[in-house]
């Protein structure tokens, strides 16, 4: 019988040196696995003939499934079977509390800008503006309905431009004092309390990133200095007003696409919104 005729299995080994060796035949060619068949008869007292090792089969090669199963260990199952799922992947700070999410972290704000805003017309009032306001405006705009269009817009502007005149002064101390006020209220309430008025009323508060604790007054300042002080500052700097404008656009919309949901001030002053 030619050897490609041959089914796969254990024959007297072609390259052994007596009858009792075996070499294992896959249907295509001899392979390096060989036993020695054990005598029929043993002489007493002589040395055990080792046992024959079936070795492992091949696969592909007459092999079954039950084969290829029986005797081996339990395959590890999937990531996370038989355990109860994560309720939901919020992320977290690294000691386990829950990040605040972006919306709620713009409800805070808007809520935040209309406490600075109403701050600054009371200070305005204070000042005199609102009434000078009035009266260099009012009747302008009473009689607009009854002025030619490009007539009563020449005279608005001429009135404006006489307004900034005449108020400068009072127009740099609404400036500089709203600018106060909006630091005393972000920096003084983050710094004691963790939370404005606006991240109060939406359940979140500031804290440190990586501990428990309220920010240190010098993540407060830094906190406020980047999002609303120095773009103030640089809105009327010729060349950086546009990107004083930008910035905190950006640096609000930036929780959406980080990791940790940290705003540009947050990485700055090493700060995270946080449930609570």
């Amino acid at each position: 019988m030619s050897e490609q005729s041959r089914e796969p299995g254990w024959y007297q080994d072609p390259f052994g040196t007596g009858p009792e060796d075996r070499r294992y035949w896959d249907g295509d060619t001899w392979l390096a696995v060989q036993q020695t068949q054990p005598a029929a008869f043993q002489a007493p007292g002589a040395p055990q003939q080792p046992q024959p090792v079936q070795p492992e089969p091949q696969p592909g090669y007459g092999s079954t499934p039950s084969d290829q199963q029986d005797g081996w260990p339990d395959q590890p199952r999937g990531f996370g079977w038989g355990q109860p799922a994560s309720p939901d992947d919020r992320i977290r700070t690294p000691d386990g509390v829950e990040l605040a999410t972006w919306g709620r972290r713009f409800g805070a704000y808007v809520v935040d800008w209309i406490v600075i805003q109403l701050t600054t017309l009371v200070i305005a009032g204070a000042l005199g503006l609102i009434t000078a306001a009035d009266e260099a405006f009012a009747p302008l705009f009473a009689a607009g309905a009854e002025t030619d269009p490009a007539a009563a817009s020449a005279a608005v502007d001429e009135a404006y431009v006489g307004f900034l005149t005449q108020h400068s002064g009072e127009l740099i101390a609404l400036s500089f004092l709203t600018l106060a006020a909006s630091g005393a209220y972000h920096v003084v309430l983050v710094a004691l309390r963790g939370r404005t008025l606006g991240k109060r009323l939406m359940g979140i508060r500031v804290r440190l990133r990586d501990a428990e604790g309220l920010p240190i007054w010098r993540a407060a300042l830094s906190r406020w200095l980047l999002h609303y002080a120095v773009p103030n500052l640089l809105a009327g700097v010729p060349g950086l007003g546009l990107l004083a404008g930008v910035f905190p656009i950006v640096d609000g919309l930036w929780p959406l696409w980080d990791a940790r949901r940290q705003a540009i001030h947050d990485k700055l002053a090493k700060t995270a919104v946080v449930r609570g």
